[in-house]
């Protein structure tokens, strides 16, 4: 049994149709368009129904995305017993891992902190370089299917 609510099938797909890509309808049958958020939201319903216990569960280790990630299963109906059985499955392994981790390292917190304070810049250094590369590989992308697509023309 699903975890929330069906949604309706998204339509088929004809990539020889241009029109086709404009003729996606909502569950209320409105049209949805890629910018449209009725789309986004047939997604996110889709990716829940789909993942909906599995999300709960990696929602609790999450912090930037917990709120979010909670407030979704509310609004897409996961039945509330699903709910609080993932949760407390996290959070019975979360919990006592972070007091165990806090509690082992808390005599040696004025070396954690000096060693954070040594890395960040190593880190900051790998988030600029690996942000090159993926910007430089999207362009690359970007380029050959221009490419691809004056040439078919």
């Amino acid at each position: 049994m699903p975890d929330t609510q069906p949604v309706a099938p998204a339509h088929a797909h004809d990539p020889a149709d241009p029109a086709a890509d404009h003729d996606h309808t909502t569950a209320d049958g409105a049209a949805a368009l890629p910018g449209n958020p009725d789309l986004r939201q047939l997604r996110t319903r889709a990716y829940f129904r789909k993942f909906g216990s599995k999300v709960v569960l990696v929602g609790r280790f999450t912090p930037g995305l917990r709120f979010t990630i909670f407030f979704t299963a509310g609004t897409l109906h996961v039945r509330p017993s699903v709910f609080f059985i993932y949760d407390f499955a996290a959070a019975a392994f979360s919990v006592p891992v972070l007091v165990y981790v806090a509690w082992f390292f808390g005599g040696q917190i004025d070396k954690v902190i000096t060693y954070a304070r040594h890395t960040e810049h190593g880190i900051l250094v790998a988030i600029v370089i690996l942000a090159t590369v993926v910007g430089i590989k999207l362009w690359r992308r970007r380029k050959r299917i221009a490419r691809m697509a004056a040439a078919a023309e």
